[in-house]
């Protein structure tokens, strides 16, 4: 059979999900027996096609560096054994897409890998020649227990070896040079990918604007990667700001490169709440505001206030109001709380945390010399529930210190894309362990998203891999030494993170004293280590549920480049068949309700309660979710929430009470059955499901 045939193949089998989720892994099947015809049988007949007389059309340079070539074959024998060919054919669909698409290396237009050969490249390039690391870290990639960001996917082991994506700069927005300066820096980054955080608070009112239209129409190419431009919600800019992300979002004709976030301090909240005045100043008459939170912040705004500094003065809830009412028409601007992200920062010491990224999880300082940069692997949670239903803690604690030494080792090898992001990894040694399959895990250990259980269970599982990386990171203090900001930081005076946050934490499970007493003593090889990232991209990779956030439903549309169709969820199938529940009249009626299954009669009440849609769900036990996580999450976590209800009352509710709760991140993105995108593909579902014409818009 032709290439061509069983691609056709595949795409129309996948389309059949609709029917039964098999219908996925048998596609998934049929595109890697493909991709399997067209690529070496062999690692090592792989390395040679790629580097026998290998040139990139494009670049004129060879694709693997010599480092790693010379370990692969050193170790060769080893690494063919080691090697689990089948496990290409565990793989769904979506999965298999994506690596062809996105991670899988290539000779000019063509695959030249698989599956197999990227895990065991990213293990050879992480450990060169130590066998042992190189085949338990194959292992535990090719098995799924994580998976790395996809720059390393994609550029481990290459002579591109830009292994990381998540930067934070400082912009120079009061001169002409300082903007230029800073709008090349952000463009060096964001050609490689590069997911770029800056600040324009200090840009002053003449100019934020045009700043802004100058990033966002072209003024910076972003080839590749996004940038996220922040403000305070004291710039006189703050309506057109938020008008500017309203337009920007609501125009599809070009693909979006720039997005927008809120830095908002306590003092704002507090005066929305007191339905108080608020004063907007130019940057340029108050200099030390956004170098300034808590209390010195609150002193300083209040004495500009009597010194009359400022351009204008308004109800505080009249901004408040202008954000919520963009934010249900739009789901954003992303919204991060200046205070509790400093206040509980490990970095304080080196100065203020001025802004985020674009999923707001990033929270570094950043200077013009220093860019702030952190690299960064997820845990696939589902794969560590036993076959009783319990999670396996042990495994998880494990593999949590394998993955702090892999990044610490990807630190080493990863090439910087400027001097101030390799200075500012070399400072402070910032890596992030994230987590996905969340929701997945609490349907395999038989809990409600919404239960204290799972609350308590997603405080647990955060416990233990903040403690793992604790500990892996004093432990590597004899081979990597202390990362050079280490004294002053709360982590040198014996605060956890746990410490920095108000409300007492019962971590029960382990001996956070004795590790305490080591690290004062020892200290410890990386300032940061754990942030809840979003995961949208490597979440196609491994199967699961994004993030930490509720299962997308048990009706959805997968998209994936220019494909698309409607799956089912496969937990859901696959309990019901276990029940004797599952016939095409359930499926049907399933379909009709768009993926709800709570009016099914037949349908026992433990189902129903584990498989609500995010919309059943009610959006605070989402926050309660992130409360519990929060005191183990060195950076922030990437917030998404569901709102059915979409009134600016229910969002409001919402925000006061993250922000009161002590969140650094009050939202990453408002998802809403009212905005129009979700309208489009609900109606898409229903009707590709019952077999009717999609009509395009």
């Amino acid at each position: 059979m032709s290439s061509e045939l069983e691609d056709t193949l595949a795409q129309t089998t996948a389309q059949l999900a609709i029917i039964h989720p098999a219908y996925e892994n048998v596609a998934g099947r049929i595109l890697m027996g493909r991709i399997h015809k067209e690529t070496p049988d062999s690692f090592r007949e792989c390395l040679e096609e790629l580097t026998s007389g290998t040139r990139v059309a494009a670049k004129g340079s060879k694709i693997l560096t010599d480092t790693f070539v010379d370990s692969a074959k050193i170790l060769m024998p080893f690494l063919e054994v080691a090697m689990v060919k089948d496990r290409d054919f565990e793989l769904p669909y979506f999965s298999v897409r994506a690596m062809e698409h996105c991670y899988l290396l290539r000779k000019e237009t063509r695959i030249v890998e698989r599956p197999q050969h990227m895990y065991m490249r990213i293990a050879v390039a992480i450990h060169g020649q130590e066998l042992p690391s190189v085949v338990h870290t194959y292992n535990l990639l090719s098995s799924m227990y994580y998976v790395h960001s996809s720059p390393t996917m994609t550029n481990c082991g290459t002579v591109n070896a830009r292994l990381t994506h998540s930067f934070a700069v400082s912009f120079d927005g009061r001169t002409e040079h300082g903007i230029t300066r800073s709008m090349q820096q952000i463009m060096t980054l964001t050609a490689g990918g590069g997911d770029v955080g800056v600040s324009l608070a200090n840009v002053p009112a003449s100019g934020l604007i045009d700043t802004a239209l100058t990033m966002t129409k072209g003024g910076v190419k972003v080839r590749r990667g996004v940038a996220t431009v922040f403000i305070e919600p004291w710039h006189p800019d703050i309506d057109k700001f938020l008008e500017l992300h309203e337009e920007f979002v609501m125009d599809t004709s070009r693909e979006r490169a720039v997005f927008f976030g809120l830095w908002i301090p306590d003092l704002f909240m507090s005066r929305v709440a007191a339905c108080e005045k608020w004063s907007l100043f130019d940057p340029e008459d108050v200099l030390e505001l956004t170098k300034a939170f808590g209390d010195n912040f609150s002193l300083l705004y209040t004495d500009y206030e009597g010194q009359r500094l400022f351009r204008k003065e308004l109800p505080a809830r009249d901004i408040w109001s202008r954000i919520l009412e963009v934010q249900r028409r739009t789901g954003g601007p992303n919204v991060v709380y200046k205070d509790n992200a400093n206040r509980k920062s490990n970095q304080r010491h080196l100065g203020t945390v001025t802004h985020s990224t674009l999923c707001a999880d990033l929270l570094q300082p950043c200077s013009t010399y220093e860019t702030a940069v952190c690299n960064t692997a997820t845990i696939v949670l589902p794969l560590f529930v036993n076959r009783e239903r319990r999670l396996d803690f042990a495994l998880l604690h494990d593999v949590s210190k394998v993955i702090v030494r892999n990044l610490n080792r990807i630190g080493i090898i990863g090439r910087y894309p400027s001097p101030t992001a390799a200075f500012g990894y070399s400072r402070n040694r910032s890596i992030g362990i994230g987590v996905l399959g969340l929701a997945d895990a609490f349907i395999a250990l038989r809990l409600a998203f919404e239960s204290q259980a799972a609350i308590r269970m997603g405080g647990l599982i955060l416990e233990t891999i903040y403690h793992a990386a604790m500990e892996a990171s004093c432990e590597l203090v004899e081979e990597y030494g202390i990362y050079p900001t280490f004294m002053g930081s709360p982590l040198s005076n014996g605060q956890f993170q746990f410490d920095l946050w108000e409300e007492p934490v019962s971590n029960f499970r382990y001996n956070w004293d004795a590790l305490r007493t080591k690290i004062r003593s020892q200290g410890v090889a990386n300032s940061e280590v754990v942030v809840l990232m979003s995961t949208g991209d490597i979440t196609q990779v491994s199967g699961h549920s994004e993030g930490c956030e509720p299962s997308i439903g048990n009706i959805f549309v997968r998209i994936m480049h220019a494909e698309e169709y409607v799956a089912l969820s496969s937990n859901l199938v696959y309990d019901l068949e276990q029940d004797g529940l599952w016939n095409d009249e359930i499926r049907l009626q399933i379909m009709a309700a768009q993926g709800s299954v709570q009016s099914i009669l037949p349908l026992p009440l433990w189902i129903k309660a584990l498989y609500k849609t995010p919309w059943e769900i009610n959006p605070r036990a989402v926050v309660d979710h992130a409360i519990s996580r929060g005191p183990f999450v060195c950076q922030s976590q990437s917030l998404t929430l569901y709102i059915d209800n979409n009134t600016a009352e229910a969002l409001d509710s919402l925000h006061f009470y993250a922000w009161r709760r002590g969140l650094k991140t009050g939202l990453f993105f408002l998802r809403s059955t009212t905005m129009n995108m979700f309208k489009r593909i609900t109606s898409k579902i229903y009707q590709i499901a019952l077999g009717e014409s999609v009509d395009e818009e």
